[in-house]
């Protein structure tokens, strides 16, 4: 029988196997570390599980969460921060709005699974970027052009404030790849969840 309500929803927690490997871990370290892994909780333990769980991922190292709500917060401070921006459902779960909020960046929330919603945020960020741009190469304030965009996309839709690049005569061709770049990079998202959603 499956249990969904739970996190033991497999009924690992009192396998055999588990429950004897818990009694040896108990009867070497005790109950618990006595402290977090950052001041002096950090066991051999620790670094094992890590080290089996990147070889089994095929990656140069991994990093164990006590939490799933622990692991977003920190992937999520770690991925992003000011200057990014970050796109949401509205329905995400507490952690990643925890995560997106803590790491500063611009958050913009769309309405539960509407991909085209999130399809317009994503469009008028491009033509922010353009903008910034194309005043990066007349000299011009990239602030104030990006002001100019501002369609009114809606409910749960915020303005796009970050420019990309600076006001310099020319901007470089490093901003422009990564404008490229960031240009996949969203086609990629909204074809992903355009297939999570089917």
């Amino acid at each position: 029988m499956l249990l969904l309500s739970s996190n033991n929803y497999l009924g690992l927690a009192t396998h055999p196997a588990l429950r004897a490997a818990a009694t040896a871990a108990i009867a070497r370290y005790g109950c618990g570390t006595g402290a977090s892994r950052l001041i002096a909780g950090h066991l051999d333990l620790h670094a094992e599980v890590e080290a089996k769980l990147a070889a089994f991922k095929g990656t140069p190292a991994a990093l164990l969460f006590p939490s799933g709500y622990q692991a977003n917060v920190g992937a999520i401070t770690a991925l992003v921060g000011r200057g990014d921006h970050v796109y949401s459902d509205a329905l995400n779960h507490a952690s990643i709005i925890d995560g997106c909020r803590l790491s500063g960046a611009t958050i913009h929330v769309y309405p539960h699974r509407d991909i085209t919603v999130l399809e317009r945020l994503l469009a008028v960020e491009r033509l922010i970027l353009a903008a910034s741009i194309e005043a990066g190469e007349e000299g011009g304030n990239t602030g104030e052009r990006q002001a100019d965009v501002d369609p009114g996309l809606g409910r749960g839709v915020t303005k796009s404030s970050a420019a990309v690049g600076s006001a310099s005569p020319r901007v470089s061709s490093a901003a422009a790849g990564r404008a490229t770049c960031r240009t996949l990079v969203r086609k990629r998202i909204v074809q992903s969840l355009r297939t999570c959603w089917k």
